[in-house]
């Protein structure tokens, strides 16, 4: 009986788990932008900001990696959005438990 509990427990908490991690709409302004360059698949740009809601992750940036589409479009619009000092919305998708980065889906540029 309580391993059927246990069980039931566990499949409950994964489903939440799943069911948490739906994206979101973080807005702010990109304070520094890194390029970590390392000449394979695992190149990514790292785009630091004042975001609202906070990412929660363990670094309170996103990650962009080479291998994403549209990543040269998505690279181009958030480091254009840094130097003109305009506000970006950023659709947050999770935390990438393996780099403390944040990931997402889309990017905005607002005027």
């Amino acid at each position: 009986m309580r391993t059927s509990i246990r069980c039931g427990l566990l499949s409950f908490g994964l489903f939440l788990s799943t069911f948490a991690h739906a994206d979101i709409w973080i807005t702010g302004a990109i304070t520094d932008i890194q390029v970590l360059a390392n000449g394979n698949s695992s190149d990514k740009v790292v785009v630091y900001g004042t975001f609202s809601p906070p990412t929660g992750c363990a670094n309170n940036a996103v990650e962009l990696v080479s291998t994403d589409n549209y990543f040269k479009e998505s690279y181009a619009a958030l480091l254009a959005a840094r130097l003109t000092n305009t506000p970006v919305k950023i659709l947050f998708s999770y935390c990438d438990t393996s780099t403390g980065f944040g990931r997402a889906n889309s990017y905005m540029v607002s005027h």
